[in-house]
């Protein structure tokens, strides 16, 4: 992988070193998650997840840890800013890299693990943009508690055929047409 600027060749040389990336983890997460990583465990995984018309302003790096207690696999993944200011849309850039990482462990036959995404900002300017993506859709309160749970709602076609009969009949006829068999 070539390093396209000095920031760029830091954030590598530095955060490709476990006990940097340690003491990184030890200083900014939060006490309560920093307690379910066990830091022992620091493997960095090979690899970019950055799309390649972003790699002027991005660095990435992922590394496998385990949880403590149960010894489950999780990722961090972190993505280093290079740009001046904040970037708007950095939160679906990195619901983007997280599929990548997640579609890769699927073609590799691997349980979807969790991942820690962690941005390092390397600009001057306050970083006053959504730091989530269900942030950036500025949906009202109520349908926010949906979205954030990313809880798809479900209703299973064999249980619409015994609710027909108090259904409104354009919805009886949709839903006879699902229940058909």
């Amino acid at each position: 992988m070539s390093v396209h600027n000095p920031h760029d060749r830091f954030f590598r040389e530095s955060f490709s070193r476990p006990e940097i990336v340690r003491n990184y983890l030890e200083e900014y997460l939060p006490a309560d998650l920093l307690a379910l990583l066990d830091l022992d465990t620091l493997i960095l995984q090979e690899g970019t997840f950055i799309d390649e018309t972003l790699r002027e302003q991005q660095s990435d790096l992922l590394y496998q840890t385990r949880l403590r207690g149960d010894g489950r696999t999780l990722y961090l993944y972190f993505l280093f800013e290079h740009k001046s200011q904040p970037e708007l849309l950095i939160a679906l850039q990195l619901l983007c890299y997280l599929l990548a990482i997640w579609q890769g462990q699927v073609k590799q036959k691997q349980p979807l693990a969790p991942i820690i995404p962690l941005v390092v900002y390397h600009g001057e300017k306050v970083w006053h943009v959504p730091t989530d993506f269900f942030s950036l859709l500025g949906a009202p309160e109520g349908l926010q508690l949906h979205e954030k749970d990313s809880n798809s709602q479900f209703t299973k076609s064999q249980r619409l055929k015994s609710r027909l009969q108090r259904a409104k009949p354009t919805l009886q006829q949709v839903q006879g047409r699902l229940c058909v068999g």
